[in-house]
């Protein structure tokens, strides 16, 4: 078996995003949600330790291809390719299209970390312009599992409202699915991931192409990442109590998404990705000071 995967190695992601185990059910069918939430440092939520981590460890392998980033470490010494590959990171993030492209960073952490699941395209390495959003999918990611190569269509939202959040996201999907050439098109051209050869490259192009396959070994999911402004982050000290407290309320967030998704999508297709924050506005902020992003 083919392994796609990466560890994003020197990284304690755990203490800096933590998950919550739980059995999800929408009426009577099981769907598959992933709860997860930044912890607690002395009585307060820990944003700093996951703004350190996002600017340090993440930001250069969502923002910049894998091939470039190989390509200037040959070039420079670390310390001089680290600054210059962050550097061209954050300008293709500016201030007015921040919260859409911290929504797709968040969901590039969770497929990388807790699906093991590489990207294979870098949408906003791609853009001439940092003043727009990519079209399509807002993550691509593909893994071997079990003898058959699943590619990740992945969704990000980052809003206030998580109803609109919900509703405008299976809208986004359905239009992604609907229009897998154009996604099929831009993997073709280029398709981008560690150690890849000749070989595995036309492997997996073949197996993706919309009308040369039955698609019998290939599966195709839409992990859809949610952040929401939460009352359950306020007036809150300790990890426990927030977990217990969010997976009370974790069953009507559940609800609300696939009372939505359920008539448009095939709900055992979806992975949902649930973060709260106190307010979606201050992270946003702190983000853009916290990274130094000037335009």
């Amino acid at each position: 078996m083919i392994c796609l995967e990466q560890e994003l190695s020197g990284i304690d992601i755990n203490e800096c995003l933590k998950t919550i185990t739980y059995d999800a059910k929408y009426k009577d069918a099981d769907v598959k949600v992933l709860l997860s939430f930044i912890p607690f440092r002395s009585g307060c939520i820990d944003i700093e330790s996951f703004l350190k981590l996002l600017k340090d460890q993440i930001i250069i392998k969502f923002a910049i291809t894998y091939k470039e980033i190989q390509k200037q470490y040959k070039r420079k010494d670390k310390l001089e390719a680290d600054k210059d590959l962050y550097d061209k990171a954050i300008r293709k993030i500016t201030r007015s299209t921040a919260k859409g492209k911290i929504g797709e960073l968040l969901l590039y952490l969770f497929l990388e970390k807790f699906f093991a699941a590489p990207k294979i395209l870098s949408k906003i390495s791609n853009l001439d312009d940092s003043n727009i959003q990519a079209k399509g999918a807002d993550a691509v990611h593909a893994q071997y599992y079990n003898g058959d190569l699943v590619l990740y269509l992945g969704e990000a939202k980052l809003w206030k409202d998580y109803s609109g959040a919900c509703e405008d996201a299976v809208k986004s999907i359905k239009t992604t699915l609907d229009d897998y050439q154009q996604e099929f098109d831009l993997i073709e051209s280029n398709i981008d991931f560690p150690n890849i050869n000749d070989d595995l490259e036309r492997e997996i192009i073949a197996l993706l192409h919309p009308y040369k396959t039955s698609r019998g070994s290939v599966i195709i999911h839409t992990p859809c990442f949610i952040g929401f402004d939460s009352s359950i982050c306020k007036k809150i000290k300790t990890d426990t109590e927030y977990k217990n407290k969010y997976i009370k309320a974790a069953q009507k967030k559940i609800n609300i998404f696939y009372d939505k998704a359920s008539s448009k999508l095939e709900i055992d297709s979806i992975t949902l990705i649930l973060l709260p924050f106190q307010s979606i506005e201050d992270f946003t902020n702190q983000f853009i000071r916290h990274l130094g992003i000037k335009s």
